[in-house]
């Protein structure tokens, strides 16, 4: 996420995401559902709109009781809907 912040590139912007995305679908696959997972989800999907990262945290959200979630998980749930309702919030797109 903090690549993406950056309007500075040197021209390794690119190789230095795919480095982190990389580590990221290493450990995917090894962490439970939850709050960490569902953060993580969030950020790749945002780097590369991948339809199964969505269906997992929708998964996840699923299985929290809506009556009791904490802070933290609403604000992950919110950033999560923004991120796959908005894929796209710098660009114009013609309809």
């Amino acid at each position: 996420m903090g690549y993406s912040a950056s309007f500075v590139d040197h021209g390794e912007k690119q190789k230095h995401v795919q480095e982190v995305l990389d580590r990221c679908w290493d450990i995917l696959d090894a962490l439970p559902a939850s709050l960490l997972k569902l953060r993580l989800l969030t950020a790749c999907y945002g780097e590369v709109f991948d339809a199964p990262l969505v269906e997992e945290g929708h998964t996840i959200i699923a299985s929290w009781d809506s009556s009791s979630l904490t802070s933290d998980q609403q604000e992950a749930i919110a950033e999560f809907q923004n991120v796959t309702d908005n894929p796209y919030p710098w660009e114009y797109i013609n309809e």
